[in-house]
């Protein structure tokens, strides 16, 4: 399909505007390429009628040796239209295979691609890789979650064992505390009272066995100074 290109469209690393202008110069004095312009847009040119593309044989030899190439950009093309008209969407730019193709197509005609086509292509690089990035941060971020989620429960699972450890001792305490009580060594059963209220579940508990032992050695002391 021919159809009219924007002079800024011919200019390429190819072909310098300068070389650009004096091809169409010499193309509108033979009649062959007519310029013109639309409203507000830049100078374009176009084929003075479309029966020429079949009737140049050289043109025609051109556009079959560049098939394959021609037809990508004008894809290329429509993508960049169609993104200008979504006021520059980024969700129009080029992504997945469209931009391989770019790619693949930059590196080996890169020097035949106009300066429109070669940002469209920059910006849809730019746009991956900043979703790139943005999905590695939120995995980086989901990452660190996870491990502050597993520090604190294991953070969790200690507090809750070391309390269970320290309950287990004040009832070991108690427990020795009431067979010193019983054997009526009242200094070290309120020594082992004492050390088990931070721990024991019934404080209270704790204190009024540890208040009998101190009664009880009061009780027994006297007994002692009077015998």
């Amino acid at each position: 399909r021919i159809r009219r290109a924007l002079r800024d469209e011919l200019v390429s690393k190819a072909a310098p505007e300068a070389a650009v202008a004096a091809l169409l110069e010499g193309l509108t004095a033979s009649r062959l390429v007519v310029l013109c312009t639309s409203g507000r847009e830049a100078p374009a040119a176009e084929l003075v009628h479309p029966v020429l593309a079949q009737q140049w044989p050289r043109l025609r030899e051109w556009i079959e040796a560049d098939r394959e190439f021609l037809r990508w950009r004008e894809l290329l093309n429509a993508y960049r239209a169609d993104w200008e008209k979504s006021k520059r969407d980024p969700g129009g730019l080029l992504s997945g295979a469209q931009l391989e193709a770019a790619e693949a197509w930059r590196g080996a005609r890169g020097a035949d691609l106009n300066a429109l086509e070669l940002d469209f292509i920059d910006r849809g690089q730019a746009h991956v890789r900043a979703a790139r990035t943005r999905r590695r941060a939120a995995v980086a971020l989901v990452v660190v979650c996870i491990l502050a989620l597993a520090s604190s429960w294991w953070a969790q699972q200690q507090a809750v064992e070391q309390l269970r450890l320290k309950v287990e001792n004040a009832i070991s305490l108690v427990a020795e505390g009431d067979a010193f009580s019983a054997a009526r060594d009242y200094p070290a059963a309120i020594d082992r009272y004492t050390r088990a209220i931070d721990g024991y579940p019934e404080p209270e508990l704790v204190y009024a066995r540890r208040g009998q032992a101190y009664a009880a050695g009061r009780s027994n002391a006297i007994e002692i100074s009077r015998g």
